[in-house]
């Protein structure tokens, strides 16, 4: 699942934006271009529907600019396959060190409230049947 997340990013978000660029010659203010653009952009997805004659069409459907955590998600691919090429000598310093990481968004999750807890902790308990002894 992870890989195929990280697939998915590379072919949607990276690799249109950054393929044109190689490797030896990524530069921080192309990874900071690109954290903005995935921002703001809406993407464009693309599949290939196959129809009942057998020939295909490209369905093409535009997306929202993608969530600060998202974004984030992307920065942390592209610095682990800049820091595995690095310790390959393929290339040289990771330019994803020198930009600043994107900023994850707040976190929808909330604490329960005392009254919460303590109504989650009766609601769990088993109710006792008439002449069963408690241990």
């Amino acid at each position: 699942m992870i890989v195929e997340r990280g697939s998915e990013h590379w072919n949607q978000h990276i690799k249109p934006v950054l393929g044109h660029v190689p490797v030896t010659k990524l530069k921080a203010a192309h990874l900071s271009e690109l954290y903005v653009r995935l921002g703001v952009e809406q993407p464009r997805y693309t599949k290939h529907v196959k129809r009942a004659e057998g020939t295909s069409r490209e369905r093409i459907r535009l997306g929202k600019p993608l969530g600060p955590n998202t974004v984030l998600r992307i920065h942390r691919i592209l610095h682990r396959l800049l820091k595995w090429a690095m310790r390959q000598a393929l290339v040289g310093p990771n330019a994803t060190d020198a930009v600043e990481a994107p900023k994850a968004g707040p976190s929808p999750a909330r604490a329960l409230t005392a009254d919460q807890v303590r109504h989650r902790g009766t609601a769990s308990q088993p109710e006792q049947r008439e002449g069963a002894q408690e241990s």
